[in-house]
């Protein structure tokens, strides 16, 4: 007879799933409030790796955009005020997970190479340069933001969300 060990974690998967109930709209996944995507990879359609990561994805009038052009402080309020959030769970398969994962370090070595020679440069009288690599270094992270992205949100209402960034694989499934 085998001895049962009290202390061993569970080995049932314990995270609760919400129903997947989503469409196809042509690029784009529809989704209805209180659904999620299935557990696939959001790339090639592959059983997903266990548990998928819930994430938030935010989306406001890109008429608020126009902000900008007044002052980058009101669009930054206005812009938290109005947004709509909608929690999905994009997966990935350990393939594409493990290439996420890749250029998010190399994007992470990047911004900390152009920030270093930024610094170097400024403390050798060289501003102008200096100045320019810590631009560069604001643009390597919004780079990043971009490419290491699983979903994001073309619009949400109150009744469904339509979501961006899948692939066709996974879209042909739906």
């Amino acid at each position: 007879m085998e001895e049962r060990n009290l202390y061993a974690p569970p080995k049932a998967s314990v995270t609760e799933r919400r129903q997947s109930d989503c469409t196809r709209d042509g690029r784009w996944v529809v989704i209805g409030t209180g659904s999620d995507l299935p557990p696939r990879c959001i790339v090639c359609n592959e059983p997903a790796t266990l548990p998928v990561k819930t994430i938030k994805v935010y989306w406001h009038n890109p008429w608020i955009y126009l902000l900008v052009l007044v002052n980058i402080l009101l669009y930054a309020l206005v812009g938290l005020i109005a947004r709509r959030t909608v929690s999905v769970s994009p997966g990935l398969c350990a393939v594409h997970s493990a290439t996420r994962k890749r250029r998010i370090i190399v994007s992470t070595a990047i911004f900390g190479l152009f920030v270093v020679a930024g610094i170097v440069l400024i403390a050798n009288d060289n501003a102008a340069l200096g100045v320019t690599t810590f631009t560069l270094s604001i643009i390597s992270l919004i780079v990043m933001r971009i490419l290491t992205r699983k979903v994001y949100a073309k619009q949400i209402t109150k009744e469904y969300a339509t979501l961006a960034g899948c692939k066709e694989p996974f879209l042909a499934s739906l």
